[in-house]
C-alpha cells in the first residue's frame, strides 16, 4: 500500500487552514506506552498526545516534534511516540500541526501498545474536520471500510517486519 489519497485514511477539510485533532476512543481502558500513528500522506503535523480524566483536566502524553518527518521516504510513515504520563484511558486525543505541513495530512490508522505489548485500535473516531465532511466537529470514522483498511496495514506491518528480520540474518 503506497502514499496517497486513500479513501479510509482521514483527512482535513481543508489542506492547511488550521491546526486538526481526532479523537480516538478504544475498547478497553489501558495504561498505554506507545502511540502508533499511521500517517498515509504529507506525515509530519503530529506534536502531541493527550487524554482526557473524569474530571475534565486534559493530560499531555507525549509532545514533540513527530518523528516522520515531512519528506519521509514514499510519502508516509508510522510515527510511534513513548508515552510519558502514567494515566489509565480508552481516549486519546492526537494533535496535528497542519498549517506547518503542506497538504492533506492523512491519517490511516492509531493505535495504542500497553505494557504487555498488545497493540489497541481505536473503535470510534471524532475529528475537528473532515474533507468528506467539512468543517464542523464530530465527524465519525466509517468503522467498517477503517477496520478493513487496519487489517490491510496490519498485515503489511507483518509483513515488513518479516523481511526486516529476514535481512538481518
Amino acid at each position: 500500500v503506497g502514499a496517497g489519497d486513500i479513501v479510509t485514511a482521514w483527512a482535513s477539510a481543508t489542506q492547511d487552514g488550521q491546526d486538526e485533532w481526532l479523537d480516538l476512543t478504544y475498547e478497553q481502558t489501558i495504561k498505554p506506552v506507545e502511540v502508533h500513528v499511521v500517517e498515509t500522506y504529507n506525515p509530519g503535523a503530529l506534536f502531541k498526545v493527550t487524554t482526557t480524566t473524569k474530571s475534565g483536566m486534559e493530560v499531555v502524553l507525549w509532545k514533540g516534534k513527530d518523528p516522520t518527518p515531512p519528506d519521509a521516504a514514499e510519502g508516509r510513515g508510522t510515527s510511534i511516540v513513548k508515552v510519558t504520563a502514567p494515566v489509565k484511558t480508552n481516549r486519546i486525543r492526537i494533535h496535528l500541526a497542519s498549517k506547518d505541513v503542506k497538504g492533506w495530512n492523512e491519517i490511516d490508522a492509531v493505535g495504542i501498545k500497553d505494557g504487555d505489548g498488545k497493540m489497541h485500535w481505536a473503535k470510534n473516531v471524532t475529528a475537528s474536520s473532515n474533507y468528506a465532511g467539512g468543517q464542523a466537529p464530530g465527524w465519525i470514522l466509517d468503522a467498517a471500510a477503517a477496520l478493513e483498511r487496519l487489517l490491510e496495514v496490519e498485515d503489511q506491518v507483518e509483513r515488513l517486519r518479516k523481511a526486516a528480520g529476514n535481512r538481518e540474518q
